[in-house]
């Protein structure tokens, strides 16, 4: 697990040297398969320790251009604090605080370091037919998916309306 660890290091660190910089001050904690992070996420505890937590079968299951993409994804939450904007939300929208945070750090990771079926602005259009623009910040594309989400909700409720009347 470290060798592939090392060499999506070293790919990074060859494309993007302050990023992989950046990642090796965190402590690197692995998971099993079974635990609540699936896939991989980045922590600060009170002791301003910074973790890159990730999930081994995850993991593997990447390509080494893929963990590097993976390793560049977290990174950038960190960079642009999307853990203090998360914070601040209200819990029942820190599902789509997440969503809106990957679309702001997935736009910067290299498509083929992504893995297929990464929440992307191209895949929010391909998939919903929305079409937000490049380069926002957390915020635009968090208010963007909460309308999105009233939207389908209202859609829901008209579609349940029809078949009660």
């Amino acid at each position: 697990m470290i060798k592939s660890y090392d060499e999506a290091l070293f790919i990074l660190l060859m494309k993007y040297p302050f990023l992989g910089y950046f990642i090796q001050g965190c402590r690197l904690v692995w998971v099993d398969g079974d635990h609540d992070v699936d896939t991989a996420a980045v922590a600060i505890n009170k002791n301003a320790e910074i973790k890159l937590i990730l999930n081994k079968t995850f993991f593997k299951e990447l390509t080494p251009e893929q963990r590097a993409g993976l390793l560049m994804h977290e990174v950038l939450h960190l960079i642009y604090t999307h853990l203090n904007y998360i914070i601040e939300l209200k819990r029942e929208d820190h599902f789509i605080g997440n969503l809106a945070a990957d679309l702001d750090v997935n736009q910067y990771v290299p498509e083929k370091w992504l893995k297929e079926g990464a929440f992307t602005l191209e895949f929010l259009k391909e998939k919903k037919k929305v079409d937000l623009e490049r380069k926002q910040t957390f915020y635009y594309y968090f208010n963007e998916l909460k309308k999105l989400e009233e939207q389908e909700r209202k859609e829901q409720e008209n579609s349940c309306l029809l078949y009660t009347s």
